[in-house]
């Protein structure tokens, strides 16, 4: 498996490895690090890797900005293969750590931002996200 970590925080980077060394046979993953998106995508290429972990905020292109510019088509099957990853609408994926509050049809972020979520996929995304909130409970988490 190709991994990259995107983030401009070395400690965090260290973190990250830590956690995949502890969770997976290191033999078969290859983790790159990019300290920048801009470095990511100088790098990238279709297909490349299995999973990108990137930090949401970051120096000039944000974790935001970076999944802009990668193929919508071939992010979205990936990443909403993780139970806390949903695709509300076109173009768009979520991280459900990231909300702060599912209201109607709108997603609003921790940073303030508002997400919509399309009719056509309504109710499978909120679904989608009360089942995560409801697994947050369980665990003893917060919401």
């Amino acid at each position: 498996m190709r991994v990259a970590f995107i983030d401009d925080d070395p400690n965090e980077l260290k973190i990250l490895h830590t956690y995949f060394n502890d969770l997976t046979d290191s033999s078969t993953i290859s983790i790159d690090d990019f300290s920048s998106g801009e470095e990511f995508l100088s790098r990238f290429t279709a297909g490349l890797y299995d999973l990108v972990i990137l930090d949401i905020f970051m120096g000039d292109l944000t974790g935001g900005d970076i999944v802009s510019r990668l193929s919508f088509a071939e992010v979205e099957p990936k990443l909403c293969a993780y139970p806390y990853f949903y695709s509300p609408s076109r173009g768009i994926i979520v991280n459900f750590y990231e909300v702060f509050i599912q209201k109607d049809d709108t997603f609003i972020m921790s940073n303030g931002s508002y997400l919509p979520i399309s009719r056509r996929k309504a109710k499978d995304v909120i679904n989608a996200y009360s089942s995560f909130c409801f697994q947050q409970l369980r665990k003893g988490g917060v919401i």
